[in-house]
């Protein structure tokens, strides 16, 4: 009998589970490497710097755009003389806030700078979408940072 109810509370949790992954959608997050190179798709704006405490690194979002395409990136500047941690961020846009890439955590080089880039997303044609782009990361607590939003048509 003990069995029995084990059993049935796991297939309980397992349908459950399963239809809050159906509700949901699919997600489309990706991890992705911390890059030596940005996108460019025409045009680019980018937030002010978030400096992190302890490590000096510059934090800035950006979004770039063109060609009926969009995408986030995330830059990291290390002016320090020596490697300093850089935390996981999260980039993405608010086209589609569940399309989102993620960088892990890094002891980034002295002196120089690395991009996280956020999935290439298809603004759909003949549409106008006002959009920002966003970066999520923890250093201490969770924080979030913006771009400034703009007018993005296809």
């Amino acid at each position: 009998m003990f069995r029995s109810k084990i059993a049935r509370t796991l297939g309980v949790v397992g349908a459950a589970a399963a239809l809050t992954a159906v509700a949901q959608g699919p997600a489309s997050a990706a991890t992705v490497n911390w890059s030596t190179s940005y996108p460019n798709l025409g045009n680019t704006i980018c937030s002010s710097s978030t400096v992190l405490s302890q490590t000096g690194v510059q934090l800035l979002t950006c979004m770039s755009w063109g060609g009926g395409k969009v995408q986030s990136y995330t830059i990291a500047v290390n002016g320090q003389a020596a490697s300093v941690l850089v935390p996981e961020v999260k980039t993405g846009v608010t086209l589609n806030s569940n399309a989102t890439n993620t960088c892990a955590a890094i002891a980034m080089p002295a002196s120089s700078s690395r991009f996280c880039s956020g999935p290439k997303l298809n603004v759909p044609a003949g549409t106008c979408t006002t959009m920002f782009a966003f970066t999520n990361y923890t250093w201490f607590t969770a924080q979030a940072q913006w771009s400034p939003s703009r007018q993005i048509c296809a």
